[in-house]
Formats: structure tokens, C-alpha cells, sequence
């Protein structure tokens, strides 16, 4: 699970996280920094491993946290390279809120359905990038997960757990 390094959305990850770890899974908290993040609710995390420590290969799945601080990390090289990888070695890749703007911006949502949190600009770079925008809380386009926001996380979580089962 990637996490902006500040304005998170703490629901959209703890709640997944803690479905993902019941039905068994390790999860890896990753971010640009390593340090406690801030959330926009002042949560703090501390984080397992950078981003550069991140081996794709190692993972069933990818799930990018949404938040307003989400966006920032399409302007990382190393984060938008984990993205494409997954989708080349066909990994679930999941992301929720704003995280799919991420995900556009990596430009693998060209020809997919997607769904993202309801803002015009954010509306916006997923057709830019090629994705299918549909106004529903949640989408599922082959391996691709996405859901529109925190009243989303549990689904978006059971979703992701369909998915890798």
C-alpha cells in the first residue's frame, strides 16, 4: 500500500489494511519518506519501506491510498514505474479516492474503466489519460480496482481480496 507522504486519507488505508491482514495477507506500508506520515486527520504511520525499496515481484498487489496528498505521487519516477510493472506481471493494482489520478498518470488506464473521487480535475486526468471515467463508487476493469472514496474502503478492500483470490 503506497501513502502520499503528507494528506492521506487515513480510512481509505487503515481499513483496507486491516481486511487485507484478516483474510491473512502481509501488508507493506510504503511511501517517499521514511518517517511518520501525516493524515488529514493528523493520524500518523510509520512506514515499512521506501518506495525505492519496493520489488514488485515480491507483491500480490498494489494499492495506491487516496487523499488530497495522493495526487503528488504520480511525480515520482519510481512509484509510476511500480504501477507499470504490476500491470505487465499482471498484479492487482488497486487505488481509491484521488489515488486514481496516479494511476492515469502511469498511463495504465487507457481502455480501462475507473471511477475516482468526484472532482472535475480529477475527472479530468483520468479521460486525459485514456481511462473510461464511470460515475459509480466503485469499478472493477479486469485487474484494475478503483473506488471513489473512504465510504468505499471496506468494498474496495473485500473487492481487491475477490480479485486475488
Amino acid at each position: 500500500m503506497i501513502v502520499a507522504p503528507r494528506d492521506f486519507k487515513w480510512e481509505e488505508l487503515i481499513i483496507p489494511k486491516q481486511i487485507f491482514e484478516q483474510e491473512g495477507a502481509i501488508v507493506v506500508v510504503s511511501s517517499t519518506k521514511n518517517q511518520a506520515i501525516d493524515s488529514s486527520k493528523m493520524h500518523t504511520i510509520d512506514i515499512d519501506k521506501l518506495v525505492e525499496e519496493i520489488n514488485i515481484n515480491e507483491y500480490d498487489a498494489l494499492v495506491i491510498v487516496g487523499g488530497p496528498g495522493s495526487p503528488e505521487l504520480a511525480n515520482y519516477p519510481v512509484i509510476i514505474s511500480l504501477i507499470r510493472e504490476a500491470l505487465r506481471k499482471n498484479k492487482t493494482i488497486g487505488a481509491i479516492c484521488l489515488g486514481p489520478t496516479v494511476l492515469a498518470r502511469a498511463g495504465i488506464l487507457n481502455g480501462f474503466k475507473a471511477t475516482v473521487f468526484p472532482d472535475r480535475n480529477a475527472i479530468n486526468i483520468l479521460r486525459e489519460n485514456g481511462a473510461n471515467y464511470v460515475n459509480q463508487p466503485l469499478v472493477k476493469d479486469r485487474n484494475i480496482i478503483t473506488a471513489n472514496g473512504p465510504t468505499q474502503a471496506q468494498n474496495f478492500a473485500k473487492e481487491i481480496v475477490e480479485n486475488l483470490s
